[in-house]
């Protein structure tokens, strides 16, 4: 069966054919990419649905180049996945971390549901940013004080 990219919104309406199956035709307002213009699917299903493709395409002969940083940083994790010792442990660990964002997602989706708590949350978090940036970020000297916060954390986390 071949695939047909639409470049136009399409409508497609499905009717029943006398021989018991569903024929799903293209409206004549859509162009099909491939010769003529209607297409035909022959599928048992009831749908009337109307939908916008994207067509893309690629050409051959095209070469496509990975950023630096981006094999860089896949370099330092290889390495650092080869150096690891322990690997179920880490893969555990991984698996734990996407369980728990998973559940965080959905605690956070159910205080979002209370009224009056999302809006006093995000009342909350347009204070701490404005007293942030008042704190650390609108003077020369603060900004120096949070570099100095954030290399000796930087040192306490990395051992340097």
């Amino acid at each position: 069966m071949a695939a047909i990219a639409f470049s136009t919104p399409t409508t497609v309406v499905a009717k029943a054919t006398p021989a018991g199956r569903t024929q799903r035709t293209v409206s004549r307002a859509a162009r099909p990419m491939l010769a003529g213009s209607r297409a035909v699917f022959y599928r048992p299903a009831r749908l009337v649905a109307s939908r916008q493709s994207v067509r893309v395409a690629a050409k051959e002969g095209e070469e496509f180049e990975v950023p630096e940083v981006v094999t860089e940083t896949l370099d330092k994790v290889t390495a650092a996945w080869d150096a690891t010792d322990d690997k179920p442990a880490v893969i555990s660990l991984a698996g734990f971390g996407v369980v728990g964002l998973v559940a965080l997602a959905g605690v956070l989706k159910g205080i979002e549901s209370l009224p009056l708590v999302s809006d006093f949350l995000e009342v909350v978090g347009i204070s701490y940013s404005l007293w942030f940036t008042y704190r650390y970020l609108l003077f020369k000297p603060d900004r120096e004080e949070l570099k100095a916060k954030l290399s000796v954390i930087k040192e306490d986390v990395l051992g340097k």
